[in-house]
């Protein structure tokens, strides 16, 4: 049985559809489709029901779920283990961070390129988790309120946030989270919602075109021309910035320098994450 087979199922099973699961994987749709029936072939049963609303799974990809997991993690186990003992600082470092924080590591990732150029780096910046345990990348830049328990690595900062408004006004209705970040939505129960974006970047510029307010970060909101906060909403939240990687990557000289060097750049930022930027002080 090959294991791509399985990937290609796992991705499939988490993305809800074949062109989910093709984007997040960087192929087209067709190729997808055409190795979920080959592991069909393989295992002489299907595995999907294609529906109106994308993929069912069937009886049976309930149990090729349970071992295609456990195949993953082993997968991922021998890959970390053997990228760990990597003393050279040369070959590949996979980061994964959130959009709106992929900006705040432009120029460290530009001083670590120059410092160590045989070391390529590749930047996954979108809202969904990559997870570290399925070896989907090598560090995560994220706001969490803490590492996962096979996670380590470097606690930055808090991060708070506000509420802002366009400048020179106070608009009721508010702009909300949508999607997958609705899970994150602390926009008040009792007021009215105007609009709701899965980024905070848009959250911002819609707030800088009058639709509404919004409680945004503040290394977002203080860096967005013409919105200003208003005055007494600065909080923190529950969130921390971490710079991590697997327990098992520790070891691998590349992981290691970018884990420390990124720590050391965005520490030198943490005014602007806990909102205390001198030129955006909040006022009481």
């Amino acid at each position: 049985m090959d294991w791509d087979d399985l990937r290609y199922f796992l991705a499939a099973v988490r993305a809800g559809s074949l062109t989910a699961a093709a984007t997040q994987l960087g192929v087209n749709q067709s190729t997808v489709s055409r190795r979920i029936r080959a592991l069909e072939d393989e295992l002489g049963t299907p595995l999907f029901v294609r529906g109106a609303r994308g993929l069912v799974q069937s009886e049976a990809a309930a149990a090729v779920l349970l071992h295609a997991e456990r195949v993953e993690a082993e997968v991922g186990l021998l890959s970390r283990r053997a990228s760990g003992r990597d003393l050279e600082l040369e070959g590949t470092v996979r980061i994964a961070t959130a959009d709106v924080l992929a900006e705040c590591l432009i120029e460290p990732l530009h001083s670590f390129a120059q410092r160590h150029p045989r070391i390529d780096l590749e930047v996954f910046a979108a809202n969904e988790v990559r997870s570290l345990d399925r070896n989907e990348a090598d560090l995560s830049v994220r706001g969490s309120p803490g590492p996962p328990g096979s996670a380590v690595g470097r606690r930055i900062c808090e991060i708070w946030g506000a509420q802002y408004v366009a400048e020179g006004t106070s608009p009721s209705r508010w702009i909300g989270w949508s999607g997958f970040m609705r899970r994150l939505d602390v926009t008040p129960d009792d007021v009215p919602v105007m609009a709701r974006f899965d980024s905070a970047r848009l959250q911002a510029r819609a707030v800088a075109s009058g639709l509404g307010r919004c409680i945004l970060p503040c290394f977002v909101g203080d860096r967005t021309p013409g919105i200003e906060r208003v005055p007494g909403t600065l909080a923190a939240t529950t969130s921390a910035l971490w710079v991590l990687t697997h327990a098992d990557l520790r070891r691998s000289a590349r992981v290691r320098a970018l884990l420390q060097h990124l720590a050391g750049a965005l520490r030198e930022q943490a005014p602007l994450f806990e909102g205390q930027a001198p030129h955006r002080l909040d006022v009481r």
